[in-house]
Formats: structure tokens, C-alpha cells, sequence
């Protein structure tokens, strides 16, 4: 069995976002339905930080279309917190773990959100579940999380 990759994909693989950008917005004008290419975009505009509002446009357009696509949720959470809209990363990244309650990146980004909240009390919960998903990606939690706060 063949898997196919859309343009968009495939530019995303190697690294070139402005051809993705162009491709997503081409699919999207002949198929303003395509989450995947809303998907595609929000991805491509959040390799640059000039252009993180306009990804997290693309994610919530992706997500109207398709509300449970969990990578777009993932994402929106991602760039919410990397633009300081604290309370929507919130949101998102606990909307993506009620699809996928077993993504480590998901659980890293939320005990991160929390830690900037200031509810603290909730990150140890996502750490602990980061070390039995992906002990790797726990260190960096967990680091924050022993720091004194403010």
C-alpha cells in the first residue's frame, strides 16, 4: 500500500515554508474545505514568529472544519504559548488530550502553560505523566519546575 503526501507535506519535510505557504493558499482557493491545508499552512506560518497570529488563524480554521484534528490542536496550544496567550494554549492542549491523552509533547507544552499560569500545583501532574510517556522530554519540565518561583 502507497501513502500519499500532499505537496504541502512534502515541503514541510524539507524545510521550505514559503513554498508550503504558496501551495496550502492555492489548495485552499480551489478547496476552501481542506483542513489539511489549513493544517499545512498553520504550520508552514509557524516556522516564523513575525507570523505566529496568522498560524494560530490557520489552526482554528483547520479546526472548525475538522474539530478533532488533534495535530492542529496540539499546535494552536504550541503557539498560543510561545505568543503568551497563556489561558487559549490552556484550552487547546487540553482539548488535544481528550483526543490523545498519550502525546508527551502535549503534557511538556501543558505543565508549561501551567508554570506561566502560576498554578503550579498542576504541573507536577503533567511531569509525571511526561516521565513514564517520554523521560526524555521530562528533564526540561522538570527543571522548571524545581526553579524558585518569582
Amino acid at each position: 500500500m502507497h501513502s500519499f503526501m500532499t505537496p504541502e507535506a512534502t515541503y514541510l519535510r524539507l524545510n521550505k515554508p514559503a513554498e508550503v505557504v504558496l501551495s496550502a493558499k492555492e489548495g485552499l482557493r480551489l478547496n476552501p474545505n481542506s483542513a489539511d491545508a489549513y493544517l499545512h499552512l498553520g504550520c508552514a506560518l509557524h516556522c516564523e514568529s513575525d507570523t505566529f497570529a496568522e498560524a494560530a488563524a490557520a489552526y482554528q480554521n483547520a479546526l472548525q472544519l475538522q474539530p478533532d484534528l488533534f495535530v492542529a490542536l496540539g499546535n494552536l496550544g504550541n503557539v498560543n504559548l510561545q505568543m503568551g496567550r497563556l489561558e487559549e494554549a490552556q484550552d487547546a492542549l487540553i482539548r488535544a488530550g481528550e483526543i490523545n491523552p498519550n502525546d508527551p509533547k502535549r503534557h511538556a507544552l501543558l505543565g508549561q502553560v501551567y508554570l506561566r499560569l502560576n498554578k503550579r500545583e498542576k504541573a507536577p501532574s503533567e511531569l509525571k505523566i511526561l516521565k513514564r510517556l517520554d523521560p526524555s522530554k521530562a528533564s526540561e519540565l522538570s527543571k522548571s519546575l524545581n526553579q524558585n518561583p518569582d
